[in-house]
Parts: C-alpha cells; sequence; structure tokens
C-alpha cells in the first residue's frame, strides 16, 4: 500500500477493510508489549491470550 500511495500522488485509498483477516489480528496481538498496562475491560495480555485460539474463529472482521 505505502508503494502504490508513493508512486501515484493522485491514488485514492477508499477501503482498507479487506486488508484485515484473523491471521493480521493475530500476529498483531502477538507483536503488542506483553506487559503493557491493561485495558478499559482490565484483561490482561496473558489473560487475553488463555483461549485466543478458540476465540480466533469468532473474530469479527468487516
Amino acid at each position: 500500500m505505502r508503494e502504490a500511495a508513493q508512486a501515484s500522488r493522485e491514488f485514492k485509498f477508499t477501503a482498507l477493510l479487506h486488508h484485515i483477516n484473523v491471521e493480521l489480528l493475530t500476529s498483531s496481538f502477538y507483536e503488542f508489549k506483553k506487559t503493557a498496562a491493561v485495558g478499559v475491560d482490565r484483561v490482561t495480555w496473558h489473560e487475553y491470550e488463555q483461549g485466543l485460539e478458540d476465540r480466533r474463529p469468532t473474530l469479527r472482521v468487516g
């Protein structure tokens, strides 16, 4: 995407959601800082990781 944007300044991005999938969400999760503060739901990274594989099919993308 970056290359397309740099190659043509007139190029317009209208939708990027089709680039997001369960595999991307999973790999992004594992890139998070494991010792970061808890979120608003008070769930830690390690707590969320437990059962992640079971929840993957239920992740909504788009």
